[in-house]
């Protein structure tokens, strides 16, 4: 198998925030470039999809970033024709998040709609064309955000793991009743007054929902898992479809102090996303072990690679 490199914008983890460079390698025959379109996208925020074409080894693997590509978007079979053209340059990261020393930072174009937002319940399709490439195309469809709530509780309810104290968060999850629903789960630790962008922090957990698709093996313990918030936390509904389940989450003290403010935010993952998040994350866990079986980063971009998914998010403060 050849292995063909491409690059994706994301949050991210994955999930949430642009601006991030990151190398996702695919493993197919041959050495023939292909179309890659990656969009994902949140209800509420303006669609943007970056168009390139996959490099090979044996093009250094240099990526291609497309600038006159033509894309036709629907929403409900209606096209939205708002499109505009934008670009950064971006420093390519390994797949351990390391930089890529001998890649320069690349100018990459990506398409934005101005004035239409991503709403849930619609059907997104995508159709990318480009002179000498075969024509791609893809689906998606946003999940509708799920209620979450907070449980106010005591301070100091607290637990020991190797004799660190963990404080505890307690919070509530509406599932509606959907049996394939996906989730994420970011904790948030905002500064108030300062100006600074909230951060992700981690947090320890023994919730099986949580552990059910972990692909992270470090920092498990006996009473659970401590979760790193650069691998993403993402879960299936399996063991409380259409439930309001109580979930629990311990935290360094120093962030319930009034220093700080917590926030839960609460990813509601279309299926791609989260088969394309959860592939993501086992890519960046066998990158580090030479004895572990390469993993494909799924892709739902029909004749190319890459991922067209949405998300949707729910955010409250404890």
């Amino acid at each position: 198998m050849q292995r063909i490199h491409t690059y994706i914008f994301g949050l991210f983890v994955l999930v949430s925030y642009w601006g991030c460079e990151r190398v996702v390698e695919y493993d197919l025959p041959g050495n023939t470039p292909k179309l890659v379109v990656n969009a994902l996208f949140c209800k509420d925020s303006l669609l943007r999809i970056e168009v390139s074409a996959s490099a090979g080894l044996d093009d250094g693997a240099k990526i291609q970033s497309i600038k006159d590509a033509r894309i036709a978007l629907f929403a409900n079979e209606v096209q939205i024709k708002d499109f505009d053209i934008d670009s950064l340059y971006a420093a390519p990261l390994d797949i351990s998040g390391n930089p890529v020393a001998n890649i320069a930072s690349t100018k990459i174009y990506y398409f934005k709609t101005k004035y239409h937002k991503a709403q849930s319940d619609v059907v997104y399709n995508v159709e990318v064309r480009y002179e000498g490439m075969n024509t791609v195309t893809s689906q998606a469809v946003l999940p509708l955000p799920m209620r979450a709530t907070v449980v106010q509780q005591p301070l100091n309810e607290s637990i020991l793991v190797d004799g660190t104290p963990l404080d505890r968060l307690q919070f509530r999850i509406d599932d509606n009743g959907n049996p394939q629903n996906h989730y994420g789960l970011e904790i948030l630790a905002l500064k108030p007054g300062s100006g600074d962008a909230p951060r992700r922090i981690p947090f320890f957990s023994g919730e099986k929902a949580f552990a059910e698709n972990l692909v992270v093996t470090s920092g498990q313990h006996s009473q659970g898992v401590f979760y790193r918030p650069d691998y993403g936390v993402y879960f299936s509904n399996s063991k409380f479809v259409g439930r309001n389940q109580l979930f629990e989450v311990y935290v360094d003290p120093e962030y319930m102090t009034a220093q700080y403010q917590l926030r839960l935010r609460l990813l509601s993952l279309s299926d791609a996303y989260f088969q394309f998040a959860t592939s993501y994350q086992r890519q960046k866990q066998n990158a580090n072990s030479p004895f572990a079986e390469p993993t494909q980063v799924y892709s739902n971009i029909e004749g190319g690679l890459g991922i067209f998914a949405g998300h949707a998010v729910t955010e409250v403060d404890f």
